[in-house]
This record gives C-alpha cells, sequence and structure tokens, in this order.
C-alpha cells in the first residue's frame, strides 16, 4: 500500500509539472518565435512593397505626389492591394495626415499617436501582430488576425511619409494555434493513458493483496468471536439467574415427564426447603406437600387459589412448550405462581370507591342538571334573586358562638358571607368581593359545603350574588348614560337656539339701526315742517284776508294739518320708544346666547340675569310681576352661557309654579368670596315627598307632554361644575325659592376633577 501511493504521488506530481511546463513552452517560446518570423516576413514583403510604391507615389523631386487621387495612381494601387493580397495601405503625410486609404472615410485623418513620431518620423519601421477581435495601434477593431507595418518613406535623410500595410496572416495565426493544441494535449493524453494504466496494474495487486490479508483478518475474528460467544453464553445464564432469584414470582421448570429441573429463589424460601429437596422431585409432590396443588388443576391452565396456611392468595399459570431440537429432550412445563393477596384486596376497594363515585356522579348530574334549569329560568325570566337550594346552610351565631346581636345575620339562617356590614373577625365586614378569601375558610362555609355538591351549588349562589350586583350597577350606569345623553341632548338644543338667538338678532339689529336712525331724522324734519308752517301763518296773518289766504286756511282745516303736526309728533315717539324696546330684546338674545363664550370668561352675573329676563320676559309678563334686588357683584370665571341656561330654568320653573299671578323675585349678593343667585316665587310649592328627587333626571311632577325633567338635573350639574352649590328653600301655598352660591373665581382651577371621570365604587 505504501509503495502503491509513493508511485501514484510521484506519477501524479510528473503529470502535474509536464501540464504546466507544455503550456508555458507554446506561451513563452514557440508563440513569440512564431510572430517574429511572421513580423519579419511581413516587413521584408513591405519594404519591398514600400520601395515599388515609392516609385508610385513620388514625383521626381522625391517628394509624396498631392495628386493621389488621380484615377491612374488610384488604379495601379487598388492592382497592388489585389496582387498582393494586402487588406489595407494608408500613405501619411509627414505630419501624419492620412493622404490615401483602401478606406476612403480615413482620408483626411490625422495620425496623433506618439509611436508614429517617436518611432516612424525617425525613419524607423514598426510592425505588430494584431489578433482578431482586438485593437490596433490606432484604436480599430479588427475581425482578423494581421501584421500591422509602417514603413517610412525617406527622401535622402528626410522622413517625407509613411506607408502603413495590413497583411492577413489569419491563415499562419491559425497554424499556430493547431500546432500549439496538439503539443498540448497529445502528450496530456499520452500522460493520462499511461497513468491509467498504472493505476489499473496497481489496483489489481492491491486486490490480491487485501484478499489474502482479509482472509487471514476473518479467521483471527471468528475465533475471537467464538471465544466471546462462550463467555457471553455463561455471563447469560449466570445473568438469567439471579434475574429470576430476583424475581416476587415463583417459577418452576419442569420435564415432560413433570420433574423439577430449576426453579428460583422466591419458591425455595416459601417452600422453606433447600434446593436438593425440590430439584429431582415431581411438581405435584411438592405442590401438594405445601397445600398448593388444587382437587384439580391442568398443566395449561390459569387459576387462583387461597392458601389457608399463609392466608393469601396466588395464582397458578401453567405453559406447556415442546422442542424439535435432536439436543433436547422434547419440552417440558413452565409454573409460575403469584402472590395476588395485595391486588385481591385493592379490587375489593376499587369495587366499592366506583359505587361511591357512581353515585356522586349521579348526584353531580342532578345539581348540574339543576343549576341548568337555574341559569335556563335566570335567562328567561331577567330574575338574578333565583338561588340553588341548600338545606345545609346553618345559623352562623350558633356555630361561631357569637353573641353580636347588632350583627346582620344574628340568629338567622342566612348566607351570612354574601351580607354587608356583618361582624365577624371583630370588625365590620365589607362586601362579599372584599372578603371572599375569610369566608371561605370560615366554619360556616365549610359545614354548608362539606358535601361537594353543595360547595359547587354555593359558587353558582356567589356567581349570581355577584351577577346581580353587577346588574345592578350596570342598570344604574345605563340610567345615568340615558340621562346624560338626554342632557347632551338638551344642552346641544340650548346651544343651537343660542346660535340661532344671536343669528337673528344680528338680522334684527342690522334694520333697526337704519329704523332708529330714520325715526331721528324725521323728527327733525317734522320740526322744520312745523316751523315751517309757523311762519308761513304769520306771514299770512300780515298780508289780511284774501280769497287765497282764505283757500289755503280751508284747505289747511279740510286736510287737518295742525291734527296731523301734532299726532306725529306722538307717534314718531312711540315708534321711538318702540324701536328701542326692540333694539333692548336684540342687545338681550345676543347677551344671552353668548355663541363667542362657549370657554371660561370674566362674566357679571347681574348683566346675565338681565339678558335672560329680556329672553324669557314673554315667558313671565303674563303671570307674574319681576323683582329685581341687584346687588353689587365681582367679575367671576366662569361659563356665561351654561349660566344663562341655569337663569332660564329658574325662572321659567318659577313662572310654571304660579298659577294664576304673583310675584317673581330676583335677588343676588356676594359675601365671603360666594356669589347668591336666589330666585323666589309666590306659587304652590313643593311637597317634602318630592324634595329629594328634584334634581334627579327625567324626574317632573308636571303633566305627561309638559315637561322633560332635566331642566333641575341640567342645573345642578352645571352649578357643580362651576364648583356651585343649589339649595331648595319651599313651603307649600306660599312658594319656593332656588338658592345658587357661585365661588368667586379668577383663574382656572387646576386641580379640579377631570369632567366625567367615574368614581370606583366597591364590587360585591
Amino acid at each position: 500500500m505504501i509503495l502503491k501511493n509513493r508511485s501514484l504521488n510521484f506519477i501524479a506530481a510528473a503529470m502535474i509539472v509536464v501540464a504546466i511546463l507544455i503550456p508555458l513552452l507554446n506561451i513563452m517560446v514557440i508563440t513569440p518565435r512564431f510572430n517574429a518570423q511572421v513580423i519579419s516576413y511581413s516587413e521584408r514583403d513591405a519594404l519591398r512593397m514600400s520601395n515599388h510604391l515609392s516609385e508610385i507615389i513620388l514625383d521626381h523631386n522625391g517628394v509624396l505626389n498631392p495628386e493621389l487621387s488621380d484615377v491612374m495612381i488610384r488604379t495601379q494601387l487598388e492592382k497592388i492591394i489585389h496582387d498582393f493580397h494586402i487588406l489595407k495601405i494608408k500613405i501619411f503625410s509627414d505630419q501624419g495626415l492620412i493622404i490615401y486609404s483602401s478606406q476612403q472615410s480615413e482620408i483626411g485623418s490625422q495620425n496623433t499617436h506618439d509611436y508614429f513620431q517617436d518611432i516612424i518620423a525617425q525613419g524607423n519601421r514598426f510592425s505588430k501582430v494584431v489578433k482578431k477581435e482586438s485593437a490596433n495601434e490606432e484604436g480599430e477593431y479588427l475581425s482578423q488576425d494581421v501584421v500591422e507595418t509602417y514603413v517610412p518613406i525617406m527622401s535622402e535623410t528626410n522622413f517625407t511619409g509613411a506607408i502603413e500595410l495590413y497583411y492577413d496572416v489569419s491563415d499562419q495565426i491559425d497554424s499556430l494555434r493547431t500546432v500549439s493544441r496538439i503539443s498540448t494535449y497529445l502528450p496530456l493524453t499520452i500522460m493520462l493513458g499511461f497513468l491509467l494504466l498504472t493505476l489499473f496494474v496497481t489496483k489489481r495487486l492491491d486486490r490480491i493483496i487485501t484478499k489474502r490479508q482479509q482472509e487471514e483478518l476473518d479467521l483471527s475474528i471468528r475465533h475471537n468471536d467464538l471465544e466471546n460467544v462462550f463467555k457471553s453464553v455463561e455471563k447469560a445464564k449466570k445473568e438469567w439467574e439471579h434475574t429470576m432469584d430476583c424475581m416476587s414470582e415463583m417459577v418452576i421448570l419442569c420435564s415432560q415427564a413433570g420433574i423439577i429441573k430449576r426453579t428460583n429463589r422466591a419458591f425455595i424460601e416459601f417452600t422453606n426447603t433447600p434446593y436438593a429437596g425440590v430439584l429431582g422431585h415431581t411438581w405435584q409432590e411438592v405442590f401438594s406437600h405445601h397445600q398448593l396443588l388444587p382437587a384439580n388443576f391442568p398443566a395449561d391452565s390459569d387459576i387462583t387459589i387461597h392458601h389457608r396456611e399463609s392466608g393469601r392468595s396466588f395464582n397458578l399459570k401453567g405453559y406447556p412448550f415442546s422442542e424439535t431440537n435432536e439436543n433436547s429432550s422434547g419440552g417440558g412445563l413452565v409454573i409460575t405462581i403469584t402472590d395476588i393477596t395485595r391486588l385481591t384486596e385493592i379490587s375489593k376497594k376499587l369495587e366499592q370507591q366506583n359505587q361511591i363515585i357512581e353515585e356522586n356522579r349521579q348526584n353531580l348530574q342532578e345539581a348540574l342538571d339543576k343549576i341548568s334549569l337555574i341559569i335556563h329560568k335566570v335567562a328567561s325570566e331577567q330574575d338574578f334573586s333565583i338561588r340553588f337550594g341548600n338545606p345545609h346552610v346553618p345559623t352562623c351565631s350558633e356555630i361561631m358562638d357569637c353573641q353580636k346581636k347588632s350583627c346582620p345575620c344574628f340568629g338567622k339562617n342566612m348566607r351570612c358571607w354574601q351580607e354587608v356590614g356583618t361582624l365577624c373577625r371583630g370588625e365590620i365586614q365589607g362586601a362579599f368581593a372584599h372578603k371572599r378569601d375569610n369566608c371561605l375558610e370560615c366554619k360556616v362555609f365549610k359545614a354548608s359545603t362539606t358535601d361537594p355538591i353543595f360547595l359547587i351549588g354555593e359558587e353558582f349562589n356567589n356567581m349570581m350574588h355577584i351577577l346581580a350586583g353587577k346588574n345592578s350597577q350596570l342598570q344604574e350606569a345605563y340610567e345615568q348614560l340615558k340621562a346624560s345623553q338626554s342632557q347632551l341632548l338638551q344642552q346641544e338644543k340650548m346651544a343651537s337656539i343660542g346660535q340661532l338667538a344671536a343669528g337673528v338678532a344680528h338680522e334684527i339689529n342690522n334694520p333697526m339701526g337704519f329704523i332708529s336712525s330714520n325715526f331721528t331724522t324725521l323728527k327733525k324734519y317734522c320740526d322744520r315742517l312745523e316751523e315751517f308752517i309757523q311762519a308761513q301763518d304769520h306771514l299770512t296773518k300780515g298780508l289780511g284776508a284774501t280769497a287765497e289766504i282764505t283757500e289755503l286756511d280751508t284747505l289747511r282745516k279740510n286736510l287737518k294739518i295742525d291734527y296731523i303736526m301734532e299726532d306725529l309728533r306722538d307717534l314718531i315717539a312711540e315708534s321711538q320708544e318702540g324701536a328701542e324696546r326692540v333694539k333692548n330684546i336684540v342687545m338681550g338674545l345676543k347677551n344671552f346666547s353668548r355663541v363667542d363664550q362657549a370657554e371660561l370668561q370674566q362674566a357679571n352675573l347681574n348683566e346675565c340675569l338681565e339678558s335672560t329676563l329680556n329672553v324669557v320676559w314673554n315667558e313671565l309678563k303674563y303671570k307674574a310681576t319681576v323683582v329685581k334686588e341687584f346687588g353689587e357683584l365681582p367679575v367671576t370665571l366662569c361659563h356665561p352661557q351654561q349660566l344663562n341656561q341655569v337663569f332660564v330654568n329658574l325662572l321659567v320653573n318659577a313662572a310654571q309654579a304660579i298659577e294664576k299671578q304673583g310675584v317673581i323675585t330676583v335677588k343676588t349678593q356676594c359675601h365671603d368670596g360666594m356669589i347668591e343667585i336666589s330666585v323666589s316665587d309666590t306659587g304652590r310649592g313643593i311637597q317634602a315627598r318630592h324634595l329629594n328627587r328634584l334634581f334627579e333626571p327625567f324626574f317632573t311632577t308636571k303633566e305627561v307632554g309638559k315637561g322633560t325633567g332635566l331642566g333641575l338635573s341640567i342645573t345642578y350639574d352645571i352649578v357643580k361644575k362651576h364648583g356651585g352649590d343649589i339649595v331648595v328653600d319651599t313651603e307649600l301655598g306660599k312658594g319656593s325659592t332656588f338658592t345658587v352660591r357661585l365661588p368667586v373665581k379668577d383663574q382656572p382651577d387646576l386641580q379640579a376633577k377631570t369632567e366625567g371621570e367615574p368614581e370606583a365604587e366597591p364590587n360585591g
């Protein structure tokens, strides 16, 4: 194997070296020499060709003929190109200007490359092999393999121009490539064949040697395997005997004739007989001696017996077997004896437990059916007072030996864990949700739930108790939400009315402006007319009685000019008074609406009351006389529009409380930083049973359709939001007084509670 590896490594290394040297030889030696030879032949032909061309393109003075475009000269040049198989000819002037080219588009171009001035213009030839698809010295890409040769044209020692020739050497280059491929791949192919032959011979020899070594190794392994098998069999025998001795089950191996051949330690210990006293005897003799053999025990049976001497129960099983091996004795019997005393006792207990479980299952099913019926009844009737019946609920005062008669559950057969305010644990207990953990450990609760069925029932009752509380809270929240929604709707209505009133006031105010102005102007005109008539009377009296003056006096009497002038002054005065009243009403509407004052603003509440009285005057004037007792009030930070709504509600309610005719007194005063506004009426008063519900949403004592019950509720909310209070003083038959107390504020209360934030309430 070592020899084989070394030989293969040497051959592979030699092959790699040869594979590298042959391409290097082609690149570094053969190809450069071939290119040099091709260039040499091309330069020689180019020199010969340039001498011939010089005779054509030079004049008798040795100067390039500027008339190279002459048809005869061009014809001769094209004939030379065709005869000598030249791809292209270019003729340059001494400045590198192309004066002739077999490719017409190049004529007139300038060769500005450094090699032209540095090499060719110095009288030196320049040649280069240009492979196809490569760029030549002038940047052109060629489709053939060519030799690009520049030959200078010299007149004596002066450089007069140059000739550039393109020779097609595609055939020579292709021949070079073919030779290069053959010289590269042929030796490699030969060496690869030699390597494969060497590998084949080496592998053949390796197989022969390996086969012989494997045969020797197999013999050694078989010998070791047999030796290990013998050891394993001996070990397995001992382990099996040890395993059988560790079993609590008794095992006996008998021959086909019933002779005991082997047994484990458990049987020896049970019979209290040495191995010698058991082996060699029939199993019937040994079993009969130790009272293990029943009256009838077939060899392949499975029976249970009761051993009277030890009081234990055993299970006897027989396993007959047969052997066809030529070294065997023809078969035998295996007998196992299992102690099932503990298993029998457990089986009896399990039967008893199963009976108890079945009874509990039936009871549980009955309880679940009952709970299901209760749930169905609760869902259909919406009655959360329904409970699961429990006859085991005791009187807690008896079990706890409690003498606190003030406790709500003292001496009563009730579920004390659901009651609020019990005096357990020496202190007043809260709702069930707060004291639940304590109650679940209480003797009373445990005495009520000793039966799991009633424990489930009481947990269901607790759930129903909590649901009833939650349902009550939800109902209250729903009522509050409904009230808030109605209040919000009412407030939106008032806001809309305010905007409408502001618009109406604005629209009325504009024409009333020019009406008042026109009345003033009309009064002035009347004064001037009266002055004119008086002057006219004075003049006519001085002229004496003439027919014209008599006719004029008659016409004046017939037209009642004196009466008109006197009545016109009264009409103008009454109209101005009416216009002033309209102006005041419009101003009141505008101040009442305060559309631009929805945010907190400094306001004088006397002014708010004045504007409100102007707005609701139509509601008041037919029922009551309004007495205003306004005191000196400071300005305060408030929502004027909201307070206007408060005043409207109080004034309208006062008017509606008066049945025929009465007095409404509006009084304001300020002391101790509090503004008090009281609205008193001489109406029928409020019954005492209604006082606690006055500010509840939707509560009203008016007839159906005449009141929503939201006026005082909204009033109460607005006053509370302003940090104030409202109180009622009433006497039946004499009237009522509503007093609103508001604090004087000059800046917003940053500590005020967020509007609408709910307070936490205990569960249970």
